[in-house]
């Protein structure tokens, strides 16, 4: 009988200490989610990327400082890597600083590039993804002229950034069409859950649970190629932080929408009153 007690408590302990993972196989920081969110489980995921370990990411060099790829971990295998070809001035990893003082992705902070290379992630692939979609991000998302993400070349497709030609409080969409009316994102440098749904006249922009822009109008583009972290003629550098990049190819139900936003919040420590 104690022996059964002995084995029962050592397998409740081992239990305890095992990561938890969702169904696409991210590690869950410990303590911070006591009911893991699939978010595969919402249709169409096309692109996950999560800070929370070191297997999150791969190739990397200067003493580990500088990003190689970011590793998508739905099965599209639409990583993101570090194209440029130098080390001075690109996306790096750290720990201590993000959500949770854990592991984040820190982008570039000077607008001069080594050679000209440029300072974001490039996308392997091009998820295909046409309107609606929607993309969510945790970061901290400067006041300062920069681009969150843009497509890598060619027609520029779906592009979010603060304001290029507008007011300085407002926030810019474009898919075909500038729409500078966005309000403002962010006011101060703190991390976030943002979400952008791209959906012609009906897209709109929200932070942590709230709509801050509706009735929006960028156009009609779709993703394309996506690049984070700078536009794609290199002149927008986003010089802040991310922990989680989200893309699905569709507009989302407010349940969905509320569930992937709150799961978010919930998995870096509660970045805001998600309720969970």
């Amino acid at each position: 009988m104690k022996y059964a007690a002995t084995l029962l408590l050592s397998c409740l302990s081992a239990l305890a200490q095992a990561p938890l993972t969702t169904g696409s196989g991210i590690d869950w920081a410990s303590g911070l989610a006591s009911t893991p969110f699939d978010f595969n489980s919402v249709a169409n995921l096309y692109i996950e990327l999560f800070a929370l370990s070191t297997s999150d990411w791969s190739g990397n060099t200067n003493g580990g400082t500088t990003l190689g790829t970011w590793l998508d971990r739905t099965s599209n295998h639409n990583d993101f890597t570090n194209a440029a070809s130098s080390t001075h001035f690109v996306p790096g990893y750290r720990f201590g600083s993000g959500p949770t003082n854990g592991w984040f992705v820190e982008f570039a902070t000077n607008t001069t590039t080594a050679s000209g290379s440029p300072f974001g992630l490039q996308c392997v692939n091009s998820p295909g993804s046409n309107q609606p979609n929607t993309v969510f991000m945790v970061a901290k998302l400067k006041n300062n002229p920069s681009c969150y993400f843009d497509a890598i070349s060619g027609s520029r497709e779906q592009f979010v950034g603060r304001v290029i030609g507008g007011s300085p409080n407002n926030s810019t969409l474009y898919a075909g069409t500038l729409d500078n009316t966005v309000n403002s994102i962010q006011s101060s440098d703190l991390w976030c859950v943002f979400s952008f749904t791209f959906n012609g006249t009906s897209s709109y922009v929200r932070t942590n649970g709230v709509v801050v822009s509706g009735g929006l109008n960028p156009g009609t583009g779709g993703l394309g190629k996506m690049m984070l972290g700078h536009d794609q003629t290199f002149v927008a550098p986003y010089a802040s932080k991310m922990a989680a990049v989200l893309v699905y190819g569709q507009a989302m139900s407010t349940n969905d929408l509320q569930a992937v936003e709150k799961n978010l919040s919930k998995v870096f420590g509660h970045i805001y009153a998600d309720g969970l």
